[in-house]
């Protein structure tokens, strides 16, 4: 802890120092994309526009059913969440600080939050009431009304935890296969 007594000429230069070195970090993080000649399909020859392109198109593919690798997906998911989230000024990243809330409200921050949510039902993991809805195209409110409603239709089961319902992931299973949604196949 600092007090007041501490803020001299040698803690002025420290701070200057400190600032220079992470603005340098974020700019050498940042740049070293465009300098990336990316190529992840030799034999097609393609070729990406920008940064982050071939790690979105493996998103994409993903969402639509064409890869199965989740360690590829989610090491693609990491790549563009930490460059959109990443601060080096704080010197960490942690995945949960991300504002999903926020972010779902552009196109690629509901791309991500979309295949977070459906690498989280691959894993076996349990999911909250927001991840299922956007897994299976309806709104938290109506999965919270779906789990309380849970003696007219049992498919739905979850607990509440805080202020968040946690729904298990074999339940989402039996939820999914009811709605008949064949995008999602059980591995």
């Amino acid at each position: 802890m600092y007090s007041f007594k501490d803020i001299n000429n040698f803690f002025y230069r420290e701070i200057i120092d400190d600032l220079k070195s992470k603005f340098q970090k974020l700019i050498d993080e940042k740049v070293s994309l465009y300098k990336e000649k990316i190529n992840n399909k030799p034999e097609s020859k393609k070729t990406y526009e920008f940064p982050l392109e071939k790690d979105l198109e493996i998103l994409y593919d993903f969402v639509k059913g064409e890869i199965e690798d989740i360690d590829r997906v989610e090491k693609s998911l990491t790549k563009i969440c930490n460059v959109i989230w990443q601060n080096p000024f704080t010197d960490d990243f942690v995945k949960n600080d991300i504002q999903w809330k926020l972010w779902r409200k552009n196109r690629l921050g509901f791309l991500c939050y979309y295949v977070k949510s459906k690498i989280k039902l691959y894993r076996k993991k349990d999911l909250q009431a927001q991840e299922v809805a956007v897994i299976v195209g309806t709104t938290s409110q109506y999965i919270s009304q779906k789990i309380n409603d849970n003696k007219k239709d049992p498919t739905l089961k979850g607990e509440k935890r805080g202020r968040s319902w946690v729904i298990e992931n074999e339940s989402v299973w039996n939820y999914i296969e009811k709605k008949q949604l064949t995008i999602y196949k059980k591995i």
